[in-house]
């Protein structure tokens, strides 16, 4: 008599060891997805509707107030670099330049005089007309990781935002002179949800802005100025190219051929033990 012995049986549904060649459809389907969604996007401002507004105060000749009509804010242009995906946008890098909003006291290293400029600030009274500020050629960048997108909508207040040309020219009572807006470093933005949109082809990316940086003109960090507003941008969307379309087509092919055979079920009949 046999000692053991096993009955015939139905064995789970085996899966093959998966070849390289049989991640070539998976491969080339994902390329073809990436190509689609995932696209490196500039953003064009409109001027129009990108403005900042500055505000604030130097602890010594206290709160900003405007050298003249207009002076305290100012409009926009330039580009937004951008990658962006179903689910997220990365802003990599920006080119947001300040337009010239008047001719504006000092002139430039806190010179005597006026000279163009993009903010003109002077100061509540008693330092009204005795102390002046202007801020020049000023460039802004933006610089985030992945923000995951809602229906369109992103948490503005992971963007980083960064001077990477300005300078703030200023003269009063207690001296004069220059301070490089670009080595202030980067700041957060603290302003409401961005929002991406698409009608028509023309996709819109709208940045609600608010943040503050800190200056030391007389004293150590005796200034804050805070630039508050709202960019908006746009693209008009590439056509896809039809090779990435028939990428597309020829993965998710080979993909249905490749899930047809890739499962066998094996009805196998055990050897009984002598």
């Amino acid at each position: 008599m046999p000692k053991s012995g096993r009955a015939l049986g139905w064995r789970a549904p085996a899966t093959e060891a998966i070849q390289p060649m049989k991640l070539l459809p998976l491969l080339i389907l994902s390329a073809a997805v990436y190509t689609l969604s995932a696209r490196g996007d500039t953003f064009t401002l409109d001027p129009t509707a990108s403005t900042l507004t500055v505000s604030g105060n130097n602890i010594y000749v206290g709160m900003f107030a405007p050298q003249g009509a207009n002076s305290l804010t100012t409009s926009y242009s330039g580009t937004i670099d951008a990658t962006v995906t179903a689910n997220s946008i990365t802003f990599n890098s920006a080119a947001l330049a300040a337009a010239v909003s008047g001719n504006w006291q000092p002139a430039a290293g806190g010179a005597a005089g006026s000279a163009p400029a993009d903010y003109g600030i002077t100061f509540a009274p008693p330092y009204t007309g005795l102390a002046y500020a202007a801020i020049r050629n000023l460039v802004l960048d933006l610089s985030s990781n992945a923000i995951p997108t809602t229906a369109g909508s992103f948490d503005s207040t992971q963007i980083s935002i960064a001077a990477s040309s300005g300078t703030t020219d200023y003269t009063g009572p207690l001296g004069s002179g220059s301070i490089d807006l670009t080595k202030l470093g980067s700041g957060p933005n603290g302003a409401m949800p961005g929002i991406l949109t698409m009608v028509g082809g023309i996709e819109t990316l709208t940045i609600p802005i608010s943040f503050s940086e800190t200056l030391s003109v007389v004293g150590p960090n005796d200034t804050t100025a805070t630039f508050t507003g709202t960019m908006v941008a746009t693209e008009m969307l590439p056509v896809p190219e039809p090779g990435s379309w028939v990428l597309m087509l020829g993965g998710l092919g080979a993909l249905l051929l490749f899930q047809r055979t890739r499962f066998r079920r094996v009805f196998v009949k055990d050897s009984l033990l002598l």
